[in-house]
Parts: C-alpha cells; sequence; structure tokens
C-alpha cells in the first residue's frame, strides 16, 4: 500500500509547502475538521482508518500578549489552537499509527518563556511536553515521536507583523518542509524523543 501521511493544518502557511513537499514521498490526507473538536477529529481519524504510516501536526496559531491583558477567552483560544488540537490528533489517530511511523509536532522555541507572548508560550510548552509523552507512550510499538522547534517561520503574516525585519534571517516553510520529512523518513530510524531547535 501506499505510504499515508496525515497532515494537520494543511491549510497555512507551513502547510502548503510541507504538503508538497510529503507528496513526493506517498498520499497526503488532510481536512479542515475543526480539531479542537475532540469528537469530530476523531470521526476523521475513524474515516482515514489504518493504516497511517506518518503524522504531521501543523495546526495552530500565535498570540502577543502581556500577563494582565489576558482574558479567558484569548487564553482558550490560544491553547485550543495549539495544545489541544495537538492532543486531539494525537489521540484519535494513535490506534491507526503503524509500527515504524514517524510523528513531528510543531512547538516554538518561545516554549521556555517568552516576553510578551506567556499563553503562546505556555501552549507551545504543552505541545513539546505532549510530543516527549507520546514517545514514551509509543516508543514499544516503533513509533517515533518529535517535535521541531521554529524560531520566526518567513511567512506573509510575519513580514506583514515586522516589516523592518532581516528576513534573511528567518526560516523558510520549504527548508522546514525538508526537515520533517526526514524526521519522517527511515533516514531518521534512531531520532525519537526530541524536542529540535531549528536554525538558519
Amino acid at each position: 500500500m501506499e505510504n499515508r501521511i496525515v497532515v494537520t493544518g494543511a491549510s497555512g502557511a507551513l502547510g502548503g509547502p510541507v504538503v508538497e513537499r510529503l507528496a513526493q514521498t506517498g498520499e497526503i490526507l488532510t481536512s479542515e475538521v475543526d480539531l479542537a473538536d475532540f469528537k469530530k477529529t476523531e470521526e476523521w481519524a475513524d474515516k482515514v482508518g489504518s493504516p497511517v504510516h506518518g503524522l504531521v501536526a501543523l495546526a495552530g496559531g500565535f498570540q502577543m500578549r502581556d500577563l494582565g491583558k489576558m482574558d479567558d477567552s484569548a487564553y482558550c483560544e490560544i491553547f485550543d489552537m495549539n495544545a489541544r488540537t495537538a492532543f486531539s490528533t494525537l489521540n484519535a489517530f494513535g490506534k491507526y499509527i503503524v509500527d515504524g511511523a514517524g510523528v513531528v509536532l510543531v512547538g516554538s522555541q518561545a516554549y521556555t518563556g517568552a516576553k510578551g507572548m506567556s499563553a503562546y508560550a505556555a501552549s507551545k510548552a504543552a505541545v513539546v511536553s505532549l510530543a516527549k509523552s507520546a514517545a514514551l507512550e509509543w516508543k514499544d510499538r516503533g513509533i517515533r515521536v518529535n517535535v521541531i522547534l521554529p524560531d520566526i517561520i518567513d511567512t506573509p503574516a510575519n513580514r506583514e507583523s515586522m516589516p523592518d525585519a532581516d528576513y534573511d534571517k528567518w526560516q523558510k516553510p520549504s527548508e522546514i518542509a525538508e526537515v520533517i520529512a526526514f524526521l519522517l523518513s527511515e533516514k531518521a530510524i534512531n531520532v525519537k524523543g526530541n524536542a529540535l531547535d531549528l536554525e538558519r
């Protein structure tokens, strides 16, 4: 059977290049389902079924907001976009991922703490912890789970919000796609349970 890879967040700025790159290696399965909804995510996973040879959880979002300026809605929004979507995806697809598969989550270098984005940083810290926990839980099944930690990604939205920045120093979506492709491949057979800083 053809290599089947599930990609969430495929419509995002990073998703396009990732899907294009991974399409060279097999069938890409995507959906616009609300991943913050556990039931809908599970229904999608059941529809996809087995086998899943790779899983890339790209869905997420960014938020700048100082402590003292947060409210319940803003807090829930950023955790739903990052931590909840990642958890619901792994929770739903876990039973369909086969031995030897690779799983990649997207954290952020801000997960250790960042000024002006405490809730975002905390939500990405949850993603990192989730990846490491999944790596331990699925190790005996031969499933490799890693989380990549980009810094600033060169996207139209980031250029618009930081027009005076040096874009050459930003990480390119196509470069990140290559890293993800490597982590899903058999070449990364010994890479598991890692949080990988990406630098340009």
